[in-house]
C-alpha cells in the first residue's frame, strides 16, 4: 500500500461532549498533531472508524496471502475482500 492516499492511521476515536458523539483523530498526519479525520461520528460508528487504516493493511495483506491458496471458499471471500480494498482505495 505504498501510494495510500488516505490520511495515514492510526486513527483513534475521541469523545468530543457534543450529544455523545465522537471526533476520530490521526495523530501526527499532515505534520499537524491531533489532526481531525471525521468529525460529529456517532458512538456506534466510532470504533469502526478509527480502526479503519487497520482493517484495511490487515486486509490487504491477507489477500496477497490468499492468492497462493487454491481454494473455492478462500478465492470467493478474496474476490469480496478485493472489492472492499477497491471501495476503500477509491479504485
Amino acid at each position: 500500500m505504498d501510494d495510500v492516499k488516505h490520511t495515514p492511521g492510526p486513527w483513534r476515536p475521541e469523545k468530543d461532549g457534543h450529544f455523545g458523539r465522537f471526533t476520530i483523530y490521526s495523530d501526527g498526519a499532515h505534520d499537524v498533531p491531533h489532526f481531525a479525520v471525521a468529525r460529529d461520528v456517532e458512538p456506534e460508528d466510532a470504533p469502526l472508524l478509527g480502526a479503519a487504516p487497520d482493517l484495511l493493511a490487515a486486509l490487504v495483506e491477507l489477500c496477497f496471502a490468499a492468492r497462493f491458496v487454491d481454494d473455492e471458499a478462500v478465492s470467493d471471500a478474496r474476490d469480496m475482500a478485493d472489492a472492499a480494498i477497491a471501495k476503500a482505495t477509491g479504485r
